[in-house]
């Protein structure tokens, strides 16, 4: 028995001393630039550009699953190295709405007709909200702004490079793309997506070091050019827009910092409802000669097809959905029912609102809808109390958000970056953990 004690005891003490230097690495420098490192690769992989890079250094064997999954284990090791998980637990567990999409998602598993691809998205989507919620309460706005920015510019420069030296993999070779730039990604849009979130925090840092002249702003401005050069390239409409919509979005924020708290709330409103009202109206066709003026009337046409059709296959499971993230896996019968009807390759419903609801159904819609126009309000009374840039980040990302999700689908989208700086924009604006209404000209550093 007394040896028994001296084995606990032995235990014990290395736990401690583990322990010990565990706290004193994690308050290094050193051990601060390897943490930042360590999420700057997580944030190239949640863009997707960990597809292109397997393939061009002959990896194809290796499945985004695994990528993905490293990325999660990778960052989440920091708050267990700091001993921070209970703080990010507390975190997710104050969003009562995000708890409901999740716990909602992880029921759908038992109605899903493939279980096992839901039930692999439910792990997926738990681990990208706890990958948000470290971010978020370890980062301010500058630095994870700058950390996304350094990721999209080393994306952006390698599609490039690849587009010049392996044609074949950095160009569509097939039409209607034909020659257009897709660089590391799987399309040109997906590009567009990651060239759009490096233009949105680009653009912020080169105001910000304009304004406090920064020794990075003249690197910042040359990384933006390229980043924008690659969003032209890569002729990604949707995109475009979005991050006019969003620079304009921006500016109407700034200018209500004066207005009455009322105009700010109804303004965050619209923000959050642009997208489930304009998904109405395209499905409607209300507004569909507006996209013929436009030049794109076959794109929108070709996705009124698509919509027409996931509504056939969902028939009267639009409550409940036919489980997260399992329409549209390879070979299943609902993604082979819609590609029948259409006539060619489908792999998604091409908008955010219609995909939340062939996953989970109208109450899952109604869910993320309550939790993005309560984020958007929360964004917009930031914008109105503080002052400084930072606070106008989390409005330009909404911004960015509700205007890709109108012909793209990563509204709930495990793993994708737009969706992790979503959450991460919710977690920092939430009224509960006293963000808003205070005068800082950033974002805090938790832990500081």
């Amino acid at each position: 028995m007394v040896r028994s004690n001296e084995e606990i005891d032995t235990r014990q003490t290395r736990t401690k001393l583990l322990t010990t230097v565990l706290q004193r690495a994690s308050t290094a420098k050193w051990f601060a630039a390897i943490e930042m490192a360590v999420v700057l690769l997580a944030f190239f992989v949640f863009s997707k550009a960990d597809v292109g890079i397997v393939d061009l250094v002959g990896m194809s064997w290796l499945e985004r699953r695994w990528t993905l999954l490293g990325a999660y284990a990778l960052v989440l090791v920091f708050p267990v190295i700091r001993g921070t998980l209970a703080d990010i637990v507390r975190l997710v567990a104050s969003d009562t709405l995000l708890l409901g999409i999740s716990g909602l998602a992880a029921l759908s598993t038992l109605w899903s007709p493939l279980p096992t691809a839901t039930f692999g998205a439910v792990v997926s989507l738990a681990l990208t909200i706890a990958v948000a919620a470290y971010l978020a309460a370890r980062f301010d706005a500058r630095t994870l702004a700058a950390l996304l920015f350094a990721a999209m510019v080393m994306a952006a420069a390698l599609s490039v490079l690849t587009a010049f030296i392996q044609p074949e993999l950095g160009l569509h070779d097939s039409p209607p793309h034909l020659g257009t730039l897709r660089g590391l990604y799987v399309h040109k849009n997906t590009l567009g997506q990651a060239a759009a979130i490096g233009a949105i925090s680009g653009v912020f840092l080169v105001l910000d070091g304009l304004a406090h002249r920064r020794w990075g702003t003249v690197p910042a401005i040359f990384g933006l050019a390229l980043v924008i050069a690659v969003l032209w390239m890569a002729d990604s409409r949707t995109s475009q827009m979005s991050v006019v919509v969003s620079l304009v979005v921006m500016s109407g924020f700034n200018l209500l910092r004066r207005a009455p708290d009322r105009l700010a709330d109804g303004a965050g409103v619209v923000l959050g409802t642009t997208t489930l009202s304009m998904t109405g109206l395209l499905v409607t066709g209300l507004i569909a000669p507006i996209p013929s003026l436009l030049g794109r009337s076959r794109t929108i046409f070709a996705r009124l097809e698509i919509w027409s059709a996931v509504f056939d296959v969902l028939d009267k499971q639009y409550w409940l959905g036919l489980g997260f993230e399992s329409f549209w896996v390879e070979g299943s019968p609902t993604r082979q029912t819609v590609e029948a009807t259409v006539g060619w390759a489908v792999s998604y419903a091409h908008n955010g609102y219609i995909e939340t609801v062939l996953g989970i159904g109208l109450i899952g819609l109604f869910l993320f809808s309550a939790h993005l126009i309560k984020t958007c309000v929360a964004s917009a009374r930031l914008a109105q109390r503080t002052q400084g840039l930072a606070t106008l980040v989390p409005i330009m990302i909404l911004a960015l958000v509700v205007m890709v999700n109108l012909s793209e689908s990563i509204l709930l989208a495990p793993g994708l970056l737009l969706f992790v700086t979503y959450l991460v924009c919710s977690f920092w604006t939430d009224p509960k953990h006293g963000r808003y209404g205070q005068p800082r000209a950033a974002l805090p550093l938790a832990g500081n």
